[in-house]
Formats: structure tokens, C-alpha cells, sequence
């Protein structure tokens, strides 16, 4: 019996892989049944482990399925990613360029503002008020003309000056203002006024 056990443990079994040790011991076993003419009740010494070949076959597809995914969604998200770094940075030109607008309109108007003021000053140096002009009498005259009589009759001497403009201030009259309004003089060049009023001055000085 133990030669029998020992001639079919050495005999090579037709595997059509390399066999694992416990399906030799299997076979071997299995033979040895067979050569007594026992019954014999055998299972699968590799089924549990196909079974857990299987599964991790399973496993392994899903992980595969799960970084796949996963993997989509990186590149969906590094896209998404991507297309805000453009938004933000075309924003950031945006808004730099207008911080640009504002502040070169922000020089025009500050340029305008200085040109503005400087028109008014130039306007006030060469501007003279005549006060106590009765109304009405320029309505026959006009106000130009009458500055020239009124110029050629207290200063004959300096001859004849440019007026750029004469007007009533305020434009209307206010009925419940029984006042004079005054009359505003532009002259053309701000030595002219200076010409009058250093000749007014010198007309009081001489009446004084």
C-alpha cells in the first residue's frame, strides 16, 4: 500500500498549466481512491480561490472604473479651472484698462476744470463794473455804444478801447428790486482796464 501511495505520489499528472502544490495533492489523493476503489468526497481545492480571483478580478475592474472617473473629472475640473484663470485675468485687463479710462478722464476733466477757471479769472481781470447806469438807456443806444460815449466823455484822451462784450447783471430785472443793476464790462485786453481804472483813479484823486 505505501509502494502504491509512493508510485502515484511521483506520477506527473497532464496539467495544461503548472499546477499549484495543493492540486497535486488533490490529484494524488484523488488517484489513490480511485486505485482502492474507495468512495471519495472532494472539493475544489482552488474554487474558493478562483472565487477570490474573481473578485479581485471585479475589484480591480472597479478601481479601473473609479480612477477612470475620477480622472474625467480632474480634467473636467482642471478645464473648468483653466477657463476661470482666463475669466479672471481678461476681468483684470478689463478693469485695468478702464482704471486707465478714469484716469485719463479724470485729467481731461481736471484739465478742463483749470481751463475753465482760468477763463473765469481772465474773465474777472478784464472785466469792469459800471453801477448807477439809469435803465433803458441802452434799449436807444445799446450797451456798446454807450460805453464808447460814456468813454469818449470822462477819458477823451485814451482814445478808443476794444469791448468784447457789455451786459446788464443780472440779464432780467427783478420788479421787486427797485436797484439799478449793474452793467458789465469785458474789455479785449486786461491793460485797457487797467488804463481806466488808473485814469479813474487819478480823476478822484485830482477832484479830491
Amino acid at each position: 500500500m505505501a509502494d502504491k501511495n509512493q508510485e502515484i505520489s511521483g506520477t506527473h499528472f497532464p496539467f495544461p498549466f503548472t499546477p499549484y502544490s495543493i492540486q497535486i495533492d488533490f490529484m494524488t489523493v484523488l488517484y489513490q481512491v480511485l486505485e482502492d476503489g474507495k468512495i471519495g468526497i472532494f472539493e475544489s481545492p482552488t474554487g474558493t480561490m478562483d472565487e477570490k480571483i474573481n473578485n479581485l478580478c471585479k475589484s480591480q475592474e472597479e478601481i479601473k472604473s473609479d480612477i477612470a472617473t475620477i480622472k474625467n473629472t480632474m480634467e473636467s475640473f482642471n478645464s473648468r479651472l483653466e477657463e476661470a484663470e482666463d475669466r479672471i485675468s481678461e476681468l483684470e485687463d478689463k478693469a485695468e484698462k478702464q482704471a486707465q479710462s478714469e484716469q485719463q478722464l479724470e485729467k481731461k476733466i481736471k484739465k478742463q476744470e483749470e481751463s475753465l477757471r482760468e477763463f473765469w479769472d481772465n474773465m474777472k481781470q478784464s472785466n469792469i463794473c459800471k453801477i448807477g447806469l439809469q435803465e433803458g438807456q441802452e434799449e436807444q443806444q445799446g450797451l456798446e455804444n454807450l460805453f464808447e460815449e460814456i468813454m469818449t466823455e470822462n477819458f477823451p484822451d485814451m482814445g478808443k478801447k476794444k469791448v468784447t462784450q457789455v451786459q446788464r447783471v443780472p440779464s432780467k430785472m427783478n420788479p421787486k428790486r427797485p436797484t439799478l443793476r449793474h452793467v458789465i464790462i469785458t474789455m479785449a485786453n486786461v491793460q485797457d482796464k487797467e488804463r481806466i481804472l488808473t485814469h479813474c483813479l487819478r480823476v478822484v484823486c485830482i477832484a479830491c
